[in-house]
């Protein structure tokens, strides 16, 4: 065998490890369930979830083949479907609705996580009658959490939405400060002067009253 052909061989078998890994990565990104005659799975549409990026709350609906029958997706029915999404660690929730993917059977609400860390999908409406009220959490043995995007930027590592508007309102705060301080400031100013003209005008009094008294 000579060279061209081993190394032909050698990148067929590294592509198919890769594969196989990559469609294990995939299967492992989401969370699935099975709800009856259904099977669901849960997650973010795009694995890994960097912060800053556009991505969607996914989920996915199939209804079990039975006798021999294949699984079958089921669409048409984004109208029954809402999604609650949580940042966890902040409490944030926002509820939108759900529109159906250009795949049958795949749901999507689009969104930007703007932080990093823990995110849950609270998946309410019903499935052709049945109703569908199931929670999803991203965590280690579920779906990705958010990432922060500076782990994957290369060269250089840009301040993320999140950490620019923090320091906007640190600036922000500052110049309140400022503000404030400068009112203080002329307040005094103004009482000063006012003190000042009461005392002129009382002084102005007493020298009339004593030229009277003369």
């Amino acid at each position: 065998m000579n060279r061209r052909l081993i190394w032909r061989s050698s990148a067929v078998a590294a592509a198919a490890v890769i594969a196989l890994f990559t469609m294990v990565s995939v299967a492992l990104a989401h969370e699935s369930r099975t709800l009856g005659d259904y099977t669901i799975e849960a997650g973010f549409l795009v694995e890994p979830a960097l912060e800053g990026e556009p991505n969607a709350a996914l989920l996915e609906i199939v209804k079990t083949g039975v006798a021999g029958a294949g699984d079958s997706p089921v669409s048409g029915i984004a109208a029954n479907l809402k999604v609650e999404v949580t940042h966890v660690s902040s409490n944030t929730t926002k509820v939108m609705m759900l529109e159906e993917g250009e795949a049958p059977g795949r749901y999507l609400a689009y969104f930007i996580p703007t932080a990093p860390g823990a995110y849950r999908f609270h998946f309410t409406g019903d499935i052709n009658g049945m109703e569908f009220n199931e929670t999803f959490t991203s965590g280690p043995t579920t779906f990705a959490e958010v990432e922060s995007a500076r782990d994957a930027q290369f060269p250089v590592q840009l301040a993320s939405s999140r950490e620019t508007e923090g320091a906007l309102r640190g600036t922000q705060m500052d110049l309140k400060d400022v503000e404030n301080t400068a009112g203080s400031a002329r307040t005094i100013a103004i009482i000063g002067v006012v003190v000042g003209v009461l005392g002129l005008a009382a002084g102005g009094a007493g020298a009339m009253l004593a030229m009277r008294k003369r």
